[in-house]
C-alpha cells in the first residue's frame, strides 16, 4: 500500500536558467508501487505540441526555449485515477541582448608571424547572437553562417571565434566582435599585432614627442624576477616657444621669447607673425626681405653634459622690429623651424600700443632711390578768397599720397 510521493528535488528543470534559443528539459521522480504512470501540465493546461516526453513520460524536452516556454509546470505521478501525487515546477526562459561585460576581445593579442591566432567572441546573450567581425572597420564575410575569407587562412568557427592561419604583417589589425540577436546588439574591439620571434613585447602605435622617455621590461616568476631598461628618443618639430614680450620704443619695438625644446634637430628659423586691433588676423611679421628669421638670435644656454633624449634647449632670443604703423595696437606670436618642420604657434603676447606720431615721408630721387626717412613739410600753396560776408575757402597743395610711410 506504497502511496506514490514526488521526491523533494523534482520536479528540476535543465539547466537551472534556461535561456532562449538552448534546449530545455525538464525531470520528474516519484516513490511507490509500480507502475507508475507520469503526467505533465503546463499552467493547468496540456503541453504545447512542440514539447516531447520522454523516459515514460518522466522527462519533457523543449529545443530551442521561448519566452513563450515560460510557465507553470505540473507533474503527476499516479497508480490509478484516486491515488497520486503531484508537484509544480515554475520555469522562467532568460532572454537579453548581448554584452561583452564579463567576456571582452582581448584587447591586445600577440601572434607569430607565420603561426596561428584565434580571436574569441563569446559574449553573454539569450538567444544565441549572430556574430560578425570586423577588421579595421571592414566587415570579414560570413556567407551562409561559416565561410572562410582570404584563400581560407581566416575563419569563422562554430563558436563565434575568428581564426587566422598563416598570420601574415597585413593582418595585424584592430579586430571588432558584432554580437546581435533579436534584443540588441553589442561590440568588443582587440588589436592583433605579429611578432616574428613571438616574443611579447611593447608596440607604440603613432608615436607622438610624448611618447619619449625610459621604458622597464620586467620578467617574473615565483622565484625570482629581471628587467631591463631603454630609452626611447622620438624626434620631430620643435617644441612651443614661450614667453613672447616686448619693449616700446618710439615705432619699434624688441621682442624676446624662450625657445622650447629642439626634439632632436636643431632649431634653423623662427616664424614671427602679428595682428593688430584693425586686422585680427595672423600675419607673417617680415624682417626685411625674408619671413623667418634665423635662430642666431637666440644665445645657447649652457647645460654643461647635461642632455635629456637629445633635446636641447636654447636661451633668450631677441629680435628688434623697426617701423611699425602709430597708433596700431600690435600683439606677437613666434613658431620654431627645424628639419623635421614647425612646431606649435606660442601662446600670443600681450598687447602693445604704437605711439601716435607725425606724418613722415621718403625722400625720392629721380631714379625713384629710397633716401631716409624725414619729418615732412608744412603742405605748399596756401590761398584763400572770399565765399561771402562770413566764409572763406583756404586751398592748398598737400603732401604726395606715395610719398608718405
Amino acid at each position: 500500500n506504497f502511496q506514490p510521493y514526488i521526491h523533494s528535488d523534482f520536479p528540476a528543470v535543465y539547466p537551472s536558467v534556461p535561456l532562449s534559443g538552448q534546449d530545455m528539459a525538464l525531470e520528474c521522480f516519484a516513490y511507490g508501487l509500480m507502475p507508475l504512470v507520469y503526467t505533465w501540465t503546463k499552467d493547468n493546461k496540456p503541453l504545447p505540441e512542440h514539447a516531447m516526453l520522454l523516459e515514460h513520460n518522466r522527462m519533457v524536452q523543449i529545443q530551442n526555449a521561448k519566452l513563450e516556454d515560460s510557465g507553470s509546470y505540473t507533474c503527476r505521478a499516479a497508480r490509478d485515477d484516486r491515488i497520486y501525487s503531484e508537484k509544480t515546477l515554475h520555469v522562467a526562459v532568460q532572454a537579453f541582448a548581448p554584452n561583452f561585460l564579463k567576456t571582452p576581445v582581448n584587447p591586445s593579442q600577440l601572434a607569430t608571424l607565420g603561426g596561428a591566432a584565434t580571436l574569441l567572441c563569446r559574449p553573454e546573450a539569450a538567444p544565441q547572437p549572430v556574430i560578425r567581425w570586423l577588421k579595421n572597420d571592414r566587415l570579414i564575410p560570413d556567407t551562409n553562417g561559416r565561410e572562410t575569407w582570404g584563400a581560407a587562412r581566416v575563419v569563422y568557427l562554430t563558436s563565434g571565434d575568428l581564426r587566422i592561419s598563416k598570420v601574415q604583417l597585413s593582418d595585424q589589425a584592430v579586430y571588432t566582435c558584432l554580437a546581435e540577436n533579436g534584443l540588441g546588439r553589442a561590440h568588443s574591439t582587440g588589436r592583433l599585432t605579429g611578432n616574428s620571434a613571438g616574443i611579447p613585447g611593447l608596440y607604440i602605435i603613432r608615436t607622438q614627442l610624448r611618447h619619449a622617455g625610459q621604458y622597464t621590461c620586467k620578467a617574473a616568476t615565483i622565484g625570482d624576477e629581471r628587467s631591463h631598461s631603454a630609452v626611447l628618443e622620438v624626434y620631430g618639430p620643435p617644441g612651443e616657444c614661450a614667453a613672447v614680450r616686448g619693449k616700446v620704443r618710439n615705432r619699434n619695438i624688441s621682442l624676446v621669447w624662450t625657445a622650447g625644446p629642439d626634439n632632436g634637430a636643431l632649431i634653423r628659423h623662427f616664424l614671427l607673425e602679428f595682428r593688430t586691433d584693425f586686422n585680427p588676423a595672423w600675419r607673417v611679421l617680415r624682417d626685411g626681405s625674408a619671413d623667418v628669421v634665423a635662430a642666431n638670435v637666440c644665445v645657447q644656454l649652457n647645460l654643461g653634459s647635461v642632455q635629456v633624449n637629445n633635446i636641447r634647449r636654447l636661451g633668450k632670443c631677441r629680435l628688434l622690429q623697426a617701423d611699425l604703423k602709430p597708433g596700431s595696437t600690435y600683439s606677437f606670436r613666434v613658431t620654431a623651424i627645424n628639419r623635421y618642420g614647425a612646431g606649435p604657434a606660442s601662446l600670443p603676447s600681450p598687447l602693445y600700443k604704437i605711439p601716435h606720431a607725425a606724418p613722415t615721408a621718403t625722400v625720392t630721387g629721380i631714379r625713384e632711390g629710397v633716401g631716409p626717412v624725414v619729418p615732412i613739410g608744412a603742405p605748399t600753396g596756401v590761398t584763400s578768397e572770399s565765399y561771402n560776408a562770413t566764409a572763406m575757402i583756404v586751398y592748398w597743395t598737400p603732401v604726395p599720397m606715395w610719398s608718405l610711410k
